[in-house]
């Protein structure tokens, strides 16, 4: 048995995408007409409708005694709270991974913004900073977030 210990590399990073050519663009722009509108980035609107939607499938809530403090001081739920995504992180080591995350609520330390969500991997709450998100999409539908810290602020 060897006296030395292997220290484990990671494997190469993929090689960057190449650049999107004219052609590329407008095909792109083609297939987003065929996308709903929520989907082409109206996030208002994307948002309404997940609220409405969570709203109409939510059951009904028993009925709580009022209390005198009432609910001035209660957050709301975040409306995107629930949703599964798929993500490539880099953590502050530069480690990369792959993670599937049900989204819980954000998070703003110092100025950064993160996300609290459920990480099916460590199968534990974790918290991802949408600096170190190297790319994220919607796991049902595979619609890639582009700017993670806006989408979700």
């Amino acid at each position: 048995m060897p006296d030395t210990i292997q220290r484990y590399v990671p494997p190469p990073l993929p090689p960057p995408r190449p650049p999107l050519t004219k052609d590329d663009l407008r095909s792109a722009k083609a297939a987003l007409k065929h996308l709903p509108e929520t989907v082409r980035g109206d996030r208002p609107r994307l948002l309404e409708n997940l609220a409405d939607r969570r709203r109409a499938e939510a059951p009904p809530s028993p009925r709580r005694r009022a209390t005198a403090g009432g609910t001035a001081g209660r957050k709301e739920a975040h409306p995107l709270r629930g949703m599964k995504y798929q993500l490539i992180y880099s953590d502050a080591f530069g480690e990369v991974s792959e993670r599937k995350i049900r989204f819980e609520r954000t998070n703003d330390r110092d100025g950064t913004l993160s996300l609290v969500a459920h990480c099916y991997m460590r199968k534990a709450q974790r918290e991802f900073r949408t600096d170190r998100i190297i790319e994220i999409a919607d796991a049902e539908t595979g619609v890639v977030i582009r700017d993670p810290e806006t989408f979700f602020a």
